[in-house]
C-alpha cells in the first residue's frame, strides 16, 4: 500500500523507465503528487499507471485514486500510457504542464504493454492498447485531467504517432495538447534542466 507519497524536484538519468505505478495484488496508490521532475528514459512506456491483476483467473482488485503528474520535462521516444480495469477503473489522474521530446522512432505498431513483473496471466481476450498511435493512451479512468502537454518530435525522423487516445474515461478535461518540431540541437539532456543534480526527495503528508 502506497499513501500519501511527493516526489519532487529530481532527476533520471539514462534509465529505462521514469515513473511506473504497476498494481498487482490488491492494495493501493493513492495520493501520490510527482512534480517539477526531469526524465530521460528508453522503454516504449517511460510513464506508466497501470491496474492489472498477476491473474485474471483468481484476479485481486485494489485501486489507484488521485495521482498529480506535473512540471515534468521527458526526454523519450516512448509514449505515456494510464490503464484501469473496466470493472476497477483508476480515479482521479491529473497530468499537467509536460514538455516531451522525442528524439527517436518508435516501434509502436509491434508495442506491447509492459507488466512489471515476470510472473503473469493476463486475460487473454482483453486487447493490448499499446500498438494505438497515440502519444498519450488512457483507458478505465474516472476524472482524467490532460493539460497543457507539448509533445516535440525531432525533424527528420517519423515520429508515428496522434497526442491524444481516450476509451472508457469519464468525466475527462483535455485542453492545450500540442505537438512541435525541434532541431536536434534544441534536444534538452536532463542534466541541463535543473540547477544541479540532487537526489530524490521523498516526503510523506
Amino acid at each position: 500500500m502506497v499513501v500519501t507519497k511527493s516526489i519532487a524536484d529530481s532527476h533520471v538519468v539514462d534509465s529505462k523507465v521514469g515513473i511506473a505505478l504497476f498494481l498487482k495484488d490488491a492494495g493501493c496508490f493513492t495520493n501520490i503528487n510527482i512534480s517539477n521532475c526531469a526524465i530521460e528514459a528508453k522503454d516504449d512506456f517511460p510513464v506508466l499507471i497501470d491496474h492489472t491483476p498477476r491473474s485474471y483467473k483468481n484476479a485481486q482488485l485494489g485501486h489507484i485514486r488521485n495521482v498529480t503528474l506535473q512540471n515534468l520535462n521527458i526526454v523519450s521516444s516512448g509514449r505515456l500510457l494510464v490503464e484501469g480495469l473496466a470493472c476497477k477503473p483508476i480515479e482521479e489522474i491529473k497530468i499537467r504542464n509536460i514538455d516531451w521530446q522525442v528524439e527517436s522512432e518508435a516501434p509502436i505498431a509491434t508495442a506491447r504493454k509492459p507488466w512489471g513483473t515476470m510472473v503473469m496471466e493476463p486475460d487473454p481476450d482483453k486487447p493490448d492498447i499499446a500498438s494505438n498511435p497515440y502519444h498519450l493512451l488512457c483507458s478505465n479512468v474516472n476524472r482524467l485531467t490532460l493539460e497543457n502537454i507539448r509533445i516535440g518530435i525531432k525533424k527528420g525522423i517519423n515520429g508515428n504517432r496522434n497526442p491524444t487516445w481516450v476509451s472508457n474515461v469519464s468525466d475527462p478535461s483535455i485542453s492545450n495538447i500540442t505537438s512541435y518540431e525541434f532541431d536536434g540541437a534544441d534536444l534538452v539532456r536532463v542534466p541541463e534542466l535543473g540547477a544541479a543534480r540532487s537526489e530524490p526527495k521523498l516526503a510523506s503528508a
